[in-house]
């Protein structure tokens, strides 16, 4: 499963899009307050779209969601991470905005929520999760697990649950997944390097 990321931003920042927070970063590199919990996706969500915008934000660390986002509502800080959910509460009540979605296509919930890609930035990101078996599991254990979840996830009970929760269904199976797991360690391990939280 994959809940996206929402950049969003405080009500009373400037920037209405990812198009104008990008040429206001390139203004003032490193002014620009982005809340997150360091060394978590709310830190290597924005580290990712540095590195594809070239721009440098300023990162006021948080113990944890509840913390960030309580930052966000009282304009303490500029940008943060949200999800679906979330988003959809506060943009409705005008206390934050939404300034773009990391996501190949726009998600029908908000459909007005441009993705990163159409502004110009090559960033899909969000927080994924996985079925996992101990090093040594037989072949056939694991393929049976694989024929369970697979099925799992087409039942419309399942998916209207799994929605219902601002989380979309990708259904990988155990190659793709290894494939999609490797793609993402080596992205992530090398801003983790080029901002000095890896060797």
């Amino acid at each position: 499963t994959h809940t996206p990321s929402i950049v969003a931003g405080n009500k009373a920042v400037p920037w209405d899009n990812m198009k104008e927070l990008i040429a206001a970063a390139k203004k003032a590199p490193d002014t620009i307050l982005y809340g997150a919990t360091l060394v978590s996706t709310s830190h290597f969500f924005p580290l990712q779209i540095e590195a594809a915008a070239g721009i440098k934000f300023k990162y006021v660390p948080y113990d944890g969601t509840r913390q960030r986002m309580t930052a966000l509502l009282a304009h303490n800080i500029d940008l943060g991470e949200l999800n679906i959910i979330s988003a959809q509460q506060y943009l409705k009540e005008g206390s934050l905005k939404a300034l773009g979605i990391a996501t190949e296509k726009r998600d029908p919930r908000l459909p007005n929520v441009a993705t990163l890609k159409e502004q110009g930035i090559d960033v899909v990101y969000g927080v994924n999760r996985g079925i996992f078996a101990p090093p040594g599991t037989p072949e056939p254990v694991l393929k049976y697990w694989e024929d369970v979840f697979h099925k799992a996830v087409e039942r419309p009970d399942v998916i209207s649950a799994i929605e219902g929760k601002g989380t979309v269904i990708d259904f990988k199976d155990r190659q793709d997944y290894i494939a999609f797991l490797n793609r993402d360690v080596k992205t992530t391990t090398t801003i983790a390097k080029a901002v000095g939280l890896a060797k």
